[in-house]
């Protein structure tokens, strides 16, 4: 019988050797097929699970940072505070520091005045006293 072309070929019966051949040939393919598209949902969903971990880490990482800067600010903060305090401190003490050597300075003061006015006074006695003994001689 003619086919295809003018060419002169006997009509391939389907025999049972050949159809299980092609059966076999068929059911390569497919398992080729399916190993494939295996092979690259599981590549994909390894690099989808690559990617997805890289990002919590990277979220991890920044969550992290962020933390430890919040952290030292509140720490320097509370630094400052703290020395703002002291110097506080230091500024009372000095002041009653200097209250205190004031109010030395004043009784010294009057403890000089004092003596003066003794003195004065011990002036003046002793002047009443000549007074008094220049007409007895």
């Amino acid at each position: 019988k003619r086919r295809r072309g003018g060419e002169e070929r006997k009509r391939k019966r389907g025999g049972r050797r050949r159809r299980r051949k092609r059966r076999k040939r068929r059911k390569r393919r497919k398992r080729r097929k399916r190993r494939r598209r295996r092979r690259k949902r599981r590549r994909r969903r390894k690099k989808r699970r690559k990617r997805k971990k890289r990002k919590r880490r990277k979220k991890r990482k920044r969550r992290r940072k962020r933390r430890k800067r919040r952290k030292r600010k509140k720490r320097k903060e509370e630094e400052e505070e703290e020395e703002e305090e002291e110097e506080e401190e230091e500024e009372e003490e000095e002041e009653e520091e200097e209250e205190e050597e004031e109010e030395e300075e004043e009784e010294e003061e009057e403890e000089e005045e004092e003596e003066e006015e003794e003195e004065e006074e011990e002036e003046e006695e002793e002047e009443e006293e000549e007074g008094q003994e220049k007409p007895a001689k």
